[in-house]
């Protein structure tokens, strides 16, 4: 099921991602992540890198599933969203909050 997700979602999500992402795009990867980081350090910027943990579990899956409705055509790809989606949950036993967070 992901798969297939992956393979409806990817090609019209990459286009709105930063060209400064990396993770898990086929276009890029360590190596080319590695070679901006030099560039920028090189130039004075900073980078900072942040991996989410937990992300689906704690993202409103509402607001992701508005996201996701206003940029896929395909009306049967919400239901398979909606599947993998409710795998995910907030409140299970790996989901830890951080301090003040209601979700």
């Amino acid at each position: 099921m992901h798969s297939a997700l992956v393979a409806k979602l990817e090609p019209v999500l990459d286009r709105r991602m930063l060209p400064c992402s990396f993770a898990c795009r086929v276009v890029s990867g360590t190596h080319r992540a590695l070679d901006t980081l030099h560039r920028h350090l090189r130039g004075g910027t900073w980078v900072l890198k942040v991996d989410v943990s937990k992300y689906f579990s704690a993202i409103d899956h509402a607001i992701l599933r508005l996201i996701l409705s206003e940029r896929i055509a395909c009306r049967r790809t919400p239901a398979l969203v909606d599947q993998v989606l409710a795998t995910y949950s907030a409140h299970d036993e790996y989901y830890s909050p951080l301090p003040g967070d209601d979700l």
